[in-house]
């Protein structure tokens, strides 16, 4: 009796945890989203989360980057400084001076490219560092934003401190012999050797090497090109570097002129029947102290090409004057100023075709040791002429070497007289009409 009344109890409790279960899950069958009913959200409205905008307000609204900022005392310096926006929403923008410690104010004006700024500032007596471990001055710059296309960033600035290091003259290195190519005329294909004296004192309490370098040389001269010579320039023993004393040094370099540029115009347009070509180079100096050179070395030498122009010489220049009807043998040299080049007129005949009369023209060496230099000679028989006439004489000279060719037009006119005996005036015959006497 007792254990039925035992089985009866369980089979009634499993009913009752049946009934709880299958209650629960009707219930959330009939409405999933019951235990999400207290959660909110916010309606969609189309403007930055709150998250980005935190971002536009607290970070950084402009990029700065500084080149240098090294300045040497009592020498008027530059530095190049970059600001550019870090949102795109930023449109035109402003960069000033807002705060300095000392009363000589630096200059802040536009660089030549977006977002580019000089800063020009000449350091007071006094202003350098005492050590290295001083502190420089410090500068702050400020963007502002003028217009946007969020009106959240508009007017927005942002402040930025910029230390500048003052160093006294003493400390900047200087290249001491410049002038050793300065004026020096040599021709293409020449290896021409120098050296650089450097003084660097930093050398004196810092261990290393000072550093010469060639950066690229523009001229602003529209009258000549100038070539820039930095890529001719290599070390003739980049070990042959000598230690004079504790701050002078010395650097072995070559020049090589070899396959130098073609010279130009003041348009820039190829000059190729130029006999030379101005070349200048630009040199710094970095110290062992990380200091450039401030002072502009600038040496410029002449060379002459390997390919000359060439040359006509005429023999008996002062003759002008020819008599028609008679040859004449007009002599004359080709060459070159530096005796190199095949030199020749080419087409010789072709280009006398237009001389009246009869004409030829040979040349032949001047010497079996000279290939380069032609003595020739232009005949010329002008047409009989009862009347005096003027006629040029025009021809085009080449000069080849190598692959390179210069050529040069000569033109000379003469004066073709006439010849009474052997041209003589045509005579005028008078026609009678017939008729008879009246």
């Amino acid at each position: 009796m007792r254990s039925n009344l035992l089985k009866t109890a369980a089979s009634a409790s499993l009913a009752a945890s049946l009934l709880m279960t299958l209650a629960g899950c009707s219930g959330q069958s009939s409405n999933p989203l019951e235990k999400y009913k207290d959660v909110k959200g916010d309606p969609y409205t189309g403007t930055t989360p709150q998250s980005e905008k935190q971002d536009i307000l607290t970070a950084g609204k402009f990029i700065f980057k500084v080149e240098q900022t090294r300045f040497v005392e009592n020498v008027p310096g530059e530095m190049t400084i970059h600001v550019n926006p870090n949102f795109p929403a930023i449109g035109n923008y402003e960069v000033s001076i807002v705060n300095f410690s000392l009363s000589n104010q630096p200059q802040l004006r536009a660089g030549k490219t977006a977002g580019e700024y000089i800063l020009s500032w000449t350091p007071p007596q006094g202003s350098a560092a005492k050590s290295n471990e001083d502190k420089g001055i410090t500068v702050t710059l400020q963007a502002t934003v003028l217009t946007a296309t969020d009106a959240r960033v508009l007017t927005l600035t942002e402040p930025k401190e910029i230390e500048l290091k003052v160093i006294t003259v003493s400390s900047v290195p200087v290249i001491l012999n410049p002038e050793k190519l300065n004026g020096m005329v040599v021709d293409e294909g020449q290896k021409i050797p120098f050296f650089i004296d450097v003084e660097d004192s930093s050398t004196k309490t810092m261990n290393g090497v000072p550093k010469v370098f060639f950066p690229r040389y523009i001229t602003s001269n529209t009258e000549a090109f100038v070539a820039d010579g930095a890529k001719m320039v290599a070390y003739e023993n980049e070990q042959k570097i000598e230690r004079l004393s504790e701050t002078r040094w010395r650097f072995h370099f070559l020049v090589d002129t070899t396959n130098l540029d073609v010279n130009r115009d003041r348009e820039g347009k190829p000059n190729p029947n130029a006999s030379s070509l101005d070349i200048c180079l630009y040199m710094k100096v970095l110290g062992v102290n990380n200091i450039v050179s401030t002072e502009d070395v600038r040496p410029c030498f002449k060379a002459n090409y390997f390919v000359q122009s060439p040359e006509l010489i005429w023999e008996g220049n002062e003759l002008t004057e020819i008599k028609s009807g008679v040859e004449t043998q007009l002599k004359f040299i080709i060459k070159t100023a530096n005796n190199l080049g095949k030199t020749e007129i080419k087409n010789a005949e072709k280009q006398i075709s237009s001389l009246s009369g009869t004409k030829s023209i040979s040349c032949s060496f001047t010497s079996l040791q000279n290939v380069n230099s032609k003595s020739c000679v232009l005949s010329w028989t002008p047409k009989c002429s009862n009347a005096s006439k003027k006629q040029k004489v025009s021809l085009q000279v080449e000069n080849t070497l190598g692959q390179r060719t210069k050529s040069q037009r000569f033109e000379k006119e003469f004066t073709l007289l006439p010849n009474e005996e052997l041209c003589p005036a045509k005579k005028t015959t008078q026609k009678t009409a017939k008729g008879g006497v009246r």
